[in-house]
This record gives C-alpha cells, sequence and structure tokens, in this order.
C-alpha cells in the first residue's frame, strides 16, 4: 500500500501515483527509461542533477538522457501534475523516485 512509504497526505499520493505513471508514459514513447524522463525534466527546468554512477551500464543509461527531448507540452503536462502537490512533496518524492527507479 503506498501509505507505508508516504507520511504525506492521501490525495499527495494519489497525485505522485499520477506523475509516476506519466513518467513511465513518457518513457515508453521514447523509449528510454523513466528516470531518464525525470532527468530530461530537471535539466530542462535548469537544475542540474548530481548522479552517481557505479557501473559502465549508469553511463549508458546516463547518455540517453541526452539524446531526446520532452516537448513543451510534456514538460508542462509533468509541471501542472508535479505542482498539485503540496509541500509535503519533501514526503511524496522519497517514494516517486523509489518508483521510477525500481522496475
Amino acid at each position: 500500500m503506498l501509505g507505508q512509504f508516504v507520511n504525506g497526505r492521501r490525495e499527495d499520493i494519489v497525485i505522485a501515483s499520477k506523475v509516476i505513471a506519466l513518467v513511465k508514459e513518457l518513457a515508453e514513447k521514447y523509449n528510454v527509461k523513466p528516470v531518464n524522463i525525470a532527468l530530461r525534466y530537471l535539466i530542462n527546468k535548469g537544475v542540474v542533477p548530481i548522479v552517481g554512477i557505479k557501473r559502465p551500464s549508469h553511463v549508458e543509461d546516463l547518455v540517453l538522457t541526452f539524446e531526446f527531448g520532452l516537448s513543451p507540452t510534456e514538460m508542462d503536462k509533468i509541471h501542472v501534475t508535479l505542482d498539485k502537490v503540496k509541500f509535503a512533496k519533501l514526503t511524496v518524492v522519497p517514494y516517486m523516485i523509489k518508483r521510477l527507479v525500481t522496475p
């Protein structure tokens, strides 16, 4: 159950699940991993993500982030959905990240 991962409000958890679904949908569209969509979104927003690389495959995965772009509509869709999560984001975001990097 989602509640065991997050101490946020139930509606925030539902919205977080929608963000995860949207990111997974975009990942399928671009044939990349959900984490690539999350990184592309952050980079497009001007954030410089710090990523850990422990294996050569991580470098290959990271390179994929720079081989596609999100349309302004897709960026907006992610932003609008994320914006609905109140700043209980601090409790929701770790859950979202775990869901994005775990198949």
